[in-house]
């Protein structure tokens, strides 16, 4: 069982790998380079305002590492046909999960690190703490997300919802305490805790669900496939098509021309399918929260531009959407035509997200920063349509 676990995870690493090329290019990496140097410019002016005792501070602090705990999901790799196949090895999967355990963990503490890092400054400061119990902290929070990934594991054999969610109930509680109480003590107290859940949860161990783990990793795999889709086309990712009757309206067209065939299939496509939708959908909510978070107007710009820019970026495979449709090919429309159409549609997309962002600047800045911002947008916005996107789609 170890053997097909590691066989699997060579494929999917090797799988993966084929995609970061798309996901950390040139582009990218100016843009999150920006990102992370506004930011960090921010975090440091926020620093010298905290002292010890911040409650906000500490807030700030407990949600990051609640947040993150849910970052990272067991690496299952298992496949339908296993429901199957590997019924006759039921006794042995425990071998199999346990690979899959340790090979799920790298990427926990990964991120882990990087957030203890990050927030290493803001926790001195607002608790007092010595440095040492950074440390302490970050072993808690791999202790926590291993113990997570156990009750997960023995979920598979017998569905105990209520352990999970007294997991979750003591994670707060621990995040709380460690706050303002030295982060040794909460590590024992952790151990405590999490020994009882196990212990629990490893009564009366039944038989596998395993329609419960192939639809657990059908949907891990979505997530990260629906990350990678916003950098390149995923064959892999199944389409969710749902029609909403509230845009309707939008998709009307006065016109069936040839030239507004594609403007009203890619309207459709926007519109209907969730993947493009949801995902402009939530760059924008970041964005407001960008702009009432952020009192300096020249970074709430900069974070501005991100979005836009990672929108207009993540829609270009919109381009290709229909091309193993049958009809499209023997439609009588050339590819300019085409072109011209998905330019026209992520340029009404920027301009509104652009639109939203000055309206809600207004509320927070004075309307001469606002309307400079409103032109840097806007700028950009034309900059991005007429010139980079028409070079990207004829890639």
């Amino acid at each position: 069982m170890r053997e097909l676990y590691q066989k699997r995870l060579k494929q999917y690493h090797k799988e993966l790998l084929k995609y970061s090329k798309y996901i950390i290019n040139d582009h990218f990496s100016i843009v999150l380079l920006f990102l992370i140097g506004a930011l960090s410019y921010y975090y440091v002016q926020v620093l010298e305002l905290v002292a010890v005792g911040n409650l906000l501070a500490k807030l700030v602090i407990v949600v990051a590492m609640c947040l993150t705990l849910q970052l990272g999901k067991l690496n299952l790799l298992v496949e339908a046909a296993d429901m199957t196949f590997l019924l006759v090895k039921e006794k042995k999967m425990r071998l199999y999960f346990r690979e899959a355990l340790k090979a799920s963990m790298l990427f926990p503490i990964i991120i882990n690190f990087l957030l203890i890092l990050i927030i290493t400054p803001l926790y001195i400061r607002a608790t007092g703490f010595p440095i040492y119990s950074v440390f302490v902290l970050f072993i808690i929070q791999i202790f926590e997300k291993l113990t997570f990934y156990q009750l997960k594991i023995n979920g598979f054999y017998r569905h105990k919802k209520y352990l999970i969610t007294a997991f979750y109930v003591q994670f707060l509680i621990l995040m709380i305490c460690s706050q303002f109480i030295s982060p040794i003590f909460i590590f024992l107290f952790a151990i405590a805790f999490s020994s009882i859940l196990l212990n629990l949860s490893n009564r009366s161990i039944g038989f596998l669900a395993w329609e419960m783990i192939i639809n657990y990793e059908a949907q891990r795999k979505r997530r990260v496939y629906q990350f990678i889709s916003m950098f390149t086309d995923v064959p892999n990712l199944p389409v969710k098509v749902a029609r909403k009757k509230y845009f309707d309206f939008l998709l009307k067209t006065k016109s069936y021309e040839n030239r507004n065939t594609y403007l009203y299939l890619f309207k459709h496509a926007f519109f209907r399918n969730n993947d493009y939708f949801n995902l402009v959908l939530r760059l924008n909510l970041i964005n407001i929260i960008v702009i009432f978070s952020i009192n300096d107007i020249r970074i709430t710009t900069i974070v501005n531009l991100v979005i836009l820019y990672l929108i207009g970026f993540q829609m270009i495979p919109l381009y290709r959407h229909f091309d193993n449709h049958l009809l499209t090919a023997i439609y009588p429309i050339n590819t300019k035509t085409k072109s011209d159409s998905l330019v026209k549609i992520i340029f009404f997309i920027l301009l509104d997200s652009g639109l939203i962002s000055v309206i809600l600047s207004f509320l927070r800045f004075e309307w001469q920063m606002v309307l400079l911002n409103m032109i840097v947008l806007l700028i950009f916005t034309v900059i991005f349509c007429r010139f980079y996107l028409p070079k990207r789609i004829d890639r």
